[in-house]
């Protein structure tokens, strides 16, 4: 359990939210039944996110690529999420939005935010694309 956990986050959540960009949290469900098929669905969720540095340890990590990003997420009002989310962010304030896939995430000391480390799941939009547009 983090240091600021209840209202405590909360209130750390509200005073930073509005220096964070808004973004979506997509956390994905898994059912496996009987017969062997698998079905996926996703629940998205509202996330205040602001682009990080990636780290030394997280250059260092398997899988990382040159293409990957940091975020620090507030925590404050988000579900619990793993490496099977994805993430709707921007890498740089002016850059377009585009989804990410969770490959690490850890909570900070206090239970703040997250710290994830992401690689992107699709080519940048073109200017004037939406993020989903797939023609």
């Amino acid at each position: 359990m983090g240091l600021l956990d209840g209202s405590l986050q909360a209130v750390f959540g509200a005073a930073f939210a509005p220096l964070y960009l808004p973004g979506t949290l997509h956390r994905q469900t898994r059912t496996d039944a009987d017969d062997g098929d698998v079905t996926v669905t996703w629940a998205d969720s509202p996330i205040r996110y602001q682009p990080d540095k990636v780290t030394e340890a997280m250059r260092s990590a398997d899988g990382y690529t040159e293409r990957d990003a940091a975020f620090l997420i507030l925590q404050a009002g988000v579900p619990i999420f793993n490496t099977d989310a994805e993430l709707t962010a921007k890498q740089a304030p002016a850059e377009p939005e585009r989804r990410w896939a969770v490959k690490s995430c850890e909570s900070d000391p206090a239970g703040t935010h997250w710290v994830v480390r992401a690689s992107p799941t699709q080519a940048p939009p073109e200017a004037g694309e939406s993020p989903d547009d797939d023609s």
